[in-house]
């Protein structure tokens, strides 16, 4: 259990600070990060009790917020972009 919360944080977390990081030291001028439907749900999902999938996706989400300038954060639900799907761009 604990390798399989370390590859969740490694991926969604640390992989996702870390492509924004780059991207913005290289210049990069639009960054598009897909995640999952329901990162703003808090740590009641139930995708949450598999090792804090959403919780890291989040983090993942306010790094990117924080290190580039222009991004799109993509949220897809079961049908990729349908109508659950949730598409969020900085105001």
């Amino acid at each position: 259990v604990r390798f399989v919360w370390s590859v969740v944080t490694q991926v969604d977390y640390n992989g996702t600070a870390n492509l924004a990081a780059l991207a913005r030291q290289k210049g990069v001028k639009k960054f598009v990060l897909v995640t999952s439907i329901g990162t703003d749900n808090g740590l009641l999902s139930p995708l949450n009790l598999f090792w804090g999938t959403l919780f890291w996706k989040k983090r993942g989400e306010e790094e990117v917020q924080r290190s580039v300038e222009n991004y799109t954060i993509v949220r897809p639900g079961e049908n990729i972009l349908g109508s659950q799907s949730e598409l969020f761009w900085p105001i």
